[in-house]
């Protein structure tokens, strides 16, 4: 697979649930979730973001975030969500969670994981065309990106 971020297959697959470890995850081991972005984010589209105690259980694949990208703030969309050591690497939180509703289903997912394979291009690309046309038009009244018409 091309420089397009870790695949789908490469991440622990959680279908549409959502991770409660609230008092199981360990000593140096934190959530982490990998966050497909598009935009200008460089070659890479898939990062890792560690999700804050306040959205422990609240998070899954499929869901609409928002993360800090260098000095920007992006959305994005949560690929996968599982325990695991950062080891030295030093994980920026994801900021907010835009939507309860996931915007993609686990097959959604993996089909844009298959397009971005085959096609040889970026996963957050293909995850960001996946989405509603006018999805950063739609927002609630604190101005949040929605995946609800």
């Amino acid at each position: 697979m091309p420089d397009n971020g870790v695949g789908l297959g490469d991440r622990p697959s959680m279908g549409s649930e959502r991770l409660d470890l609230g008092a199981r995850i360990g000593h140096g081991t934190v959530l982490m979730c990998e966050v497909a972005l598009d935009g200008d984010v460089g070659p890479r589209s898939v990062y890792s973001y560690r999700v804050p105690e306040r959205l422990v259980g609240r998070v899954g694949p499929g869901h609409l975030v928002q993360v800090p990208f260098g000095p920007r703030m992006f959305q994005g969309v949560a690929l996968s969500v599982a325990a695991g050591d950062p080891g030295p690497i030093r994980l920026r939180d994801l900021t907010d969670l835009l939507d309860p509703v996931p915007c993609l289903t686990s097959t959604q997912l993996a089909l844009a994981d298959w397009i971005a394979s085959y096609y040889a291009c970026a996963l957050g690309t293909v995850v960001g065309a996946m989405l509603p046309a006018r999805l950063s038009l739609v927002t609630d009244q604190i101005g949040r990106a929605s995946c609800r018409e």
